[in-house]
């Protein structure tokens, strides 16, 4: 934005936050949620603190602007001291089948942003971000 000039502007349909964030009929507007996803007034819990859960969050409106950016606040507790596999912001060509990455499918075709908090490789290596892309016709390795 800063060389083009342009001053960034909010756009309502790509946010959400509280304190008035669910509706009466539990939906978000302009926005999807599911798995073990919960809502609130106040936030989103992609997942609740056990084992084995995962939620997620998806637009309803694709991204049609020739510029922008994205800025994401997120808080992430639980009781554990491990902690879970992590998260991911997605930009990708189509809203994602729930799957074993980050919540959604081995094959997208975007990129995925990883908050990779679990040590799966046994390196010490952890947290850590990194972001991939990806055709669509490459799986994603769990291991590295």
């Amino acid at each position: 934005y800063r060389k083009a000039n342009l001053k960034p502007r909010f756009e309502y349909k790509y946010s959400f936050k509280g304190p008035h964030l669910v509706q009466s009929d539990n939906s978000i507007p302009f926005w999807e949620y599911g798995g073990d996803a919960i809502a609130s007034a106040d936030n989103i819990r992609i997942t609740p603190s056990l084992r084995s859960k995962k939620g997620w969050a998806w637009t309803k409106n694709p991204i049609t602007f020739d510029q922008w950016s994205v800025e994401c606040v997120f808080k992430v507790t639980g009781r554990g001291r491990i902690g879970a596999d992590g998260l991911a912001v997605w930009y990708t060509t189509q809203k994602s089948q729930e799957g074993t990455v980050y919540g959604s499918t081995d094959m997208w075709n975007g990129l995925g942003v990883f908050m990779d908090s679990f040590d799966n490789d046994g390196q010490h290596n952890n947290p850590y971000v990194m972001a991939m892309v990806n055709d669509g016709t490459k799986q994603y390795d769990h291991q590295r």
